[in-house]
């Protein structure tokens, strides 16, 4: 059995300290793969967020309608720039070049 426990120093920009089975080795800080996109980026997420009927949808959906007046509609009650529909919905937060909510 192994037993591995992390120590960040107080910088935690280059090493890390472990203890393997009560030994501690410094090793390179590990890189994130996935970190949180800033609120205020200009950024579409690739996956699927949730639109204003809990139904999964990624950010193409908000234009991809045939219909321009429905894509209008899904970009009123999902980006948040509506006055009925003034919050976000998490695909609205996600695809914020696609709303138009980008802040520079």
């Amino acid at each position: 059995k192994i037993t591995v426990q992390l120590f960040c120093p107080h910088s935690c920009s280059d090493f890390s300290t472990i203890l393997i089975n009560g030994a501690r080795t410094d090793v390179p800080q590990l890189t994130r793969i996935h970190d949180p996109v800033p609120q205020d980026e200009c950024y579409d997420g690739s996956g699927y967020y949730l639109n204003e009927h809990d139904h999964p949808r990624q950010c193409s959906w908000l234009n991809g309608s045939s219909d321009p007046a429905d894509a209008i509609t899904r970009r009123e009650r999902n980006c948040g720039t509506s006055v009925e529909y003034p919050d976000a919905t998490d695909l609205g937060k996600m695809c914020k070049n696609t709303c138009g909510t980008c802040r520079y």
